[in-house]
């Protein structure tokens, strides 16, 4: 196939020209895949998980598709700069309220880092959760990318 697209880079940069971001009526802006073929829908889905459908998702989803091109399909740049956690805490209550399942990445975390009740962060757990959940959609992406260029 001479038009096959085979990087990483490219087909992050295929998937990315589905997103676009719209405003609701109330005025509050949201990322969205309009026209999406059937295999990015399928990625769409799998990055989700569990989850119903997510504004979040969806923005972390297209940070990914940025940080894969940025970095010129480097994984390992990539996943860093895209699976950073927010740094402000009325940002990072909203991600934990967001879903259910968001708990259970901090949890995740604290079960993995540990606490020390004399300097546990409550803030800083929940940096860890949503770094954890970014990453889980960063490989969900990124082997998604991989796998249909294999294809």
């Amino acid at each position: 196939m001479t038009n096959a697209i085979t990087t990483i880079e490219a087909k992050a940069q295929e998937e990315r020209n589905y997103f676009t971001t719209d405003k609701r009526a109330n005025g509050e802006a949201f990322v969205k895949a309009e026209n999406a073929p059937s295999w990015l829908q399928t990625i769409i889905r799998e990055a989700h998980g569990d989850r119903m459908p997510s504004d979040w998702v969806y923005e972390v989803i297209e940070n990914v598709l940025d940080a894969i091109i940025e970095n010129e399909g480097d994984e390992d740049n990539a996943r860093e700069y895209s699976t950073e956690a927010d740094i402000y805490n009325s940002d990072l209550l909203k991600w934990l309220s967001d879903s259910l399942y968001n708990a259970e990445y901090v949890n995740d975390a604290v079960r993995e880092y540990g606490i020390n009740s004399n300097d546990f962060d409550l803030y800083q757990a929940i940096q860890n959760g949503q770094s954890r959940a970014k990453d889980e959609i960063f490989s969900t992406v990124y082997n998604g990318l991989a796998n249909l260029i294999e294809d």
